[in-house]
């Protein structure tokens, strides 16, 4: 079977976003979430989130917001309910690349993270939706990470 590509509508860089962990407990299940309650409620756009639940029911929970909102994720921090805890993991780019039928072709997010390992590229964290690829990545290879992007997507078809 010939490998798909499918088409690139686009593609989104920004260099300097924080990087917030939230770790829950097991027994606090769903009580880390509400620090993105709390930033919303300050229009702190949160630019990329990734979850994941561990084996003893603990979650954590990344994501990324823009630079300028150091404060106010830091105010976030220090509200988080006991059983919770967050810290600001860095900073760091974000890349994000989409398309109008990334739904409809399955395995888009393989070859990106193929090509990043091949290419050098640091990867913190992948996130992926219907339509949409973003990933977290060092300043210094963001350059390089688009492109390796724009060298994928205009590959074969």
């Amino acid at each position: 079977m010939p490998k798909i590509i499918p088409r690139m509508s686009g593609l989104m860089q920004q260099h300097d976003v924080l990087v917030v962990s939230v770790a829950v407990g097991p027994g606090h299940t769903g009580q880390g979430y509400g620090i993105l309650g709390t930033l919303s409620a300050q229009a702190v756009p949160v630019e990329y989130i990734a979850a994941t639940t561990g084996p003893d029911d603990s979650e954590l929970i990344t994501f990324a917001v823009p630079q300028r909102f150091g404060a106010e994720v830091e105010q976030a921090i220090n509200e988080l309910p006991e059983g919770v805890q967050g810290r600001i993991a860095g900073s760091m780019a974000l890349i994000c690349v989409f398309g109008p039928h990334f739904r409809e072709i399955p395995g888009v997010a393989g070859p990106i993270a193929k090509m990043f390992g091949e290419q050098g590229i640091m990867m913190q964290s992948m996130s992926t939706s219907t339509s949409t690829v973003a990933c977290l990545t060092s300043r210094q290879h963001l350059s390089k990470a688009a492109a390796a992007l724009k060298r994928l997507f205009a590959a074969e078809r």
